[in-house]
């Protein structure tokens, strides 16, 4: 399964959720450019914000089948995290592995799914992704994970499970 960016397959159905949802004041846009998607804005710790993230549509993926994830991407100001979300319920448990680079640069790392942690509004918990857990994800994103006022910019070229 691959979510490829470059060629605009669905990008327009990714959408940015901020924290605005809870009260914050962060704020971004998506846009596209002809070989990849370009999320930028602002995270703002006002009102108790503090994070700003991009969601796929909501659909039942089935990840099971897979071992890892290949992710080709740029990230300032920001460091981000992949997400795999078995709830539509924002309170709930999900699954996130850390980006490592920041640096402004083109990046293409493979994480092994037992890299990822489980979640909840940012506490970390116990839990491990589960092949039970993987059947059941229903919607993939991007999160950033510094909890940090400042600017950010996150390109990405693709997202691919092998």
């Amino acid at each position: 399964m691959r979510f490829d960016f470059g060629a605009e397959q669905g990008v327009l159905d990714w959408r940015p959720v901020f924290d605005q949802v809870m009260g914050g004041e962060s704020t971004g846009q998506l846009t596209v450019s002809a070989d990849h998607l370009q999320f930028s804005g602002l995270v703002s710790l006002q009102n108790n914000g503090g994070f700003a993230s991009l969601r796929s549509p909501t659909a039942d993926y089935d990840l099971s089948k897979f071992q890892m994830v290949t992710i080709r991407y740029r990230a300032s100001g920001q460091s981000f995290a992949l997400t795999l979300n078995q709830h539509a319920e924002y309170f709930k448990p999900r699954f996130k592995a850390v980006l490592p680079h920041r640096d402004g640069e083109w990046h293409t790392d493979t994480i092994a799914f037992d890299e990822f942690m489980e979640v909840r509004l940012g506490e970390r918990l116990a839990g491990r992704l589960t092949e039970q857990a993987l059947r059941h994800t229903i919607r993939v994103g991007l999160i950033s994970n510094d909890k940090v006022a400042g600017q950010f910019e996150l390109d990405v070229d693709y997202i691919e499970f092998k």
